[in-house]
């Protein structure tokens, strides 16, 4: 692994253990429909950026739009904003970093007023140098921050940012705790791997 100064992460099901509530909202979308849910196991196999299509392909009616299916979501969200917290160890991976003098950014598809209110909820504002939200594709952005790949890690549990990061030279940690099955994160072939920040821990003071 190269001497890493800068640290790119991402936020939903990395460093936040959201799944579980999310879940939850796929779970109330398929009863707003009068329809069983899939299993939380084929949502982590199945679900892509193209989400329509997962709903679609599990009987959601043809027809529906996305604004329908995110309104449903938003309410049970916002209505459970509370049942949520980091994943083990969020803290002291952070605060390695930053006794590394890493410089920290956070790039995540989630929209900026959650990601702030978030940052808020945990006091973790202060541990980035950076927050990139409402990121689609992130390679465009990676493409786009003020650092050297070769000389940064990217951590995520999704193997499309997995791929796209390795693929312009970024030193990969893939995380199994998150939204995609531990088969999808092996296939996008991370130079790491590992399902808690434990594991990360040790990876970076090794290097």
């Amino acid at each position: 692994m190269c001497k890493a100064n800068t640290a790119v992460l991402d936020w939903n099901g990395t460093l936040l253990n959201d799944l579980p509530l999310v879940y939850r909202s796929v779970c109330q979308i398929f009863a707003t429909y009068g329809l069983p849910a899939p299993t939380l196991e084929q949502y982590r196999t199945e679900m892509s950026q193209e989400w329509m299509k997962f709903y679609l392909n599990y009987g959601i009616p043809k027809g529906t739009t996305p604004e329908e299916l995110n309104a449903i979501r938003r309410e049970f969200l916002e209505a459970h904003w509370d049942d949520v917290e980091l994943h083990p160890r969020v803290l002291q991976f952070l605060q390695l970093l930053k006794e590394k003098n890493m410089r920290i950014f956070l790039v995540t598809g989630e929209v900026k007023e959650v990601v702030e209110g978030r940052l808020t909820q945990f006091r973790l504002g202060h541990f980035f140098d950076g927050v990139v939200a409402g990121v689609y594709r992130k390679a465009e952005i990676l493409n786009g921050l003020d650092l050297l790949s070769s000389e940064s890690i990217f951590v995520d549990d999704d193997p499309f940012g997995l791929c796209s990061a390795k693929e312009l030279g970024f030193t990969t940690v893939g995380m199994t705790h998150g939204y995609a099955s531990i088969q999808r994160i092996r296939d996008a072939n991370p130079h790491f791997m590992s399902n808690d920040f434990s594991g990360v821990i040790g990876f970076l003071k090794a290097s």
